[in-house]
């Protein structure tokens, strides 16, 4: 998504970018701004113009990556109604 510059750095991120990166809405990613949400996701404004950092929004992602928690099948109430059939 994002192009090395001559010096090295990467270049910033458009709103649109970022939030295909990040599976969201332009406007989601304009509400975080405007009621000050996720304060650690950094951009910044540049004239008319709002850019985001990636390697910020990146270390951002993975820092807000929840494990995921599985349920057993036995604990299933799904699945206790299929076997609960099975013995009937």
């Amino acid at each position: 998504m994002s192009t090395t510059t001559d010096d090295g750095y990467a270049s910033w991120w458009t709103p649109q970018q970022t939030a295909d990166y990040l599976g969201r809405s332009v406007k989601t990613l304009a509400k975080w701004r405007s009621l000050q949400l996720h304060l650690d996701l950094p951009w910044v404004k540049y004239g008319h113009n709002v850019l985001y950092d990636p390697d910020g929004v990146r270390r951002w992602f993975h820092r807000h990556l929840k494990p995921r928690t599985g349920t057993r099948l036995e604990d299933c109430t799904r699945n206790q109604r299929l076997a609960e059939r099975k013995r009937s």
